[in-house]
C-alpha cells in the first residue's frame, strides 16, 4: 500500500516551533517589562530618598528649636569645629556650626548633615543635607512647607563644585 501524507499534514509538520516574528515580538515585550521595572525603581528610589530627608529634617529642626526656645537665638547652641566636636557655642564656631550630635540624635539621623546659623542676627539656622542625587533634591525643595515649620527656603546648591546638584540647603526662621 502506497502512503501518500495529505498537503494538511505536511503544512502542520512545518509549522512547528516560533517564527521570526514572534521571537522579536517577545523581546520587545520583554525589553519593554525591563524598562518598565528600572522606571519604577528609580521612582521608589527616589521616594524614599525624598521620604527619609522630609523625615530627618522635622526631627532635626524640632530638636534645635527645642534647645533654642529660652534662648533670644541660635547663637547659644552649642557649636562645632569642621569635624563635628563640640567646641564652645554656635556664635563663636567656625560658620557659626551648631555641634548636632549635643542633641542626642541617632548618629544616622546626621549623617552627612550641616547646621549652621546664618549670621542675620542668628534668629534663623540652616541645615544642609549633603549626598543626595539632583532628583531627590530638587524634588524636595519644590514643597518647602514638608520640611519642617518656619522653613524660610529650600534650594539645591552644588558645594564640590562638580558642576551637579548634590546638597539640599534649607533655611528656617526663629
Amino acid at each position: 500500500m502506497l502512503k501518500t501524507t495529505s498537503p494538511l499534514a505536511i503544512e502542520t509538520k512545518a509549522k512547528r516551533g516560533f517564527g521570526l516574528i514572534d521571537v522579536s515580538l517577545g523581546i520587545i515585550a520583554g525589553i519593554g517589562l525591563l524598562v518598565g521595572a528600572v522606571i519604577l525603581f528609580q521612582q521608589v528610589s527616589t521616594n524614599n530618598a525624598v521620604s527619609e530627608l522630609t523625615r530627618n529634617s522635622v526631627s532635626i529642626s524640632s530638636e534645635i528649636r527645642a534647645a533654642a526656645r529660652n534662648m533670644t537665638n541660635f547663637g547659644g547652641l552649642p557649636g562645632a569645629d569642621t569635624d563635628g566636636v563640640a567646641t564652645g557655642d554656635a556664635a563663636s564656631a567656625q560658620d557659626g556650626r551648631i555641634a548636632l550630635a549635643s542633641f542626642g540624635l541617632e548618629p544616622a539621623l546626621t549623617a552627612n548633615v550641616r547646621a549652621e546659623t546664618t549670621g542675620t542676627g542668628d534668629s534663623q539656622f540652616e541645615l544642609d543635607f549633603g549626598g543626595l542625587s539632583a532628583r531627590a533634591c530638587n524634588r524636595a525643595a519644590v514643597t518647602p512647607a514638608n520640611l519642617g515649620a518656619n522653613v524660610a527656603s529650600a534650594i539645591c546648591v552644588d558645594t564640590d563644585s562638580s558642576g551637579s546638584v548634590d546638597t539640599l540647603r534649607v533655611t528656617y526662621n526663629r
